[in-house]
């Protein structure tokens, strides 16, 4: 599943000059572009945080995420496309048993910019998992 952030890149014709130069020369603009994705990104994570949140269930039915992730970097792979690696924390707390835990998920999600500096994010990892398909 393909997901449109509903902000575009401030600067996104130099972004997309930058992107459609890829020279060997040009590793430090790229590497420049990245962090400001990243910074561009920790601004606005909260449009599109809990669409990055996978099933927690794994760890229990009483895990979730509340708040708080944070983008550690983004980094150029080919042609328009980058990926973003992130970090947030999932709880576990029930009072009345005394629980009370906390952990930290580590992730990453693959996006691409096009032309007008739209991010178009790759959220089919990040899809509900069922078993309805399998009969």
């Amino acid at each position: 599943m393909k997901y449109p952030f509903e902000k575009p890149l401030p600067n996104a014709q130099q972004a997309w000059q930058i992107i459609s130069q890829q020279e060997k020369q040009n590793q430090q603009a790229l590497a420049s572009l990245c962090s400001e994705i990243a910074e561009f990104m920790q601004q606005n994570l909260s449009l599109i945080d809990r669409k990055l949140v996978r099933d927690l269930s794994y760890i229990s039915q009483l895990a979730y995420y509340d708040k708080g992730m944070l983008v550690k970097s983004v980094a150029y792979k080919a042609d328009s496309d980058f990926v973003m690696h992130f970090e947030y924390e999932w709880i576990i707390f029930q009072g009345c048993m005394g629980l009370h835990e906390t952990g930290v998920m580590q992730d990453k999600v693959s996006f691409s910019v096009d032309k007008e500096g739209n991010l178009l994010f790759d959220l089919t990892a990040f899809e509900t998992l069922s078993t309805a398909g399998e009969l």
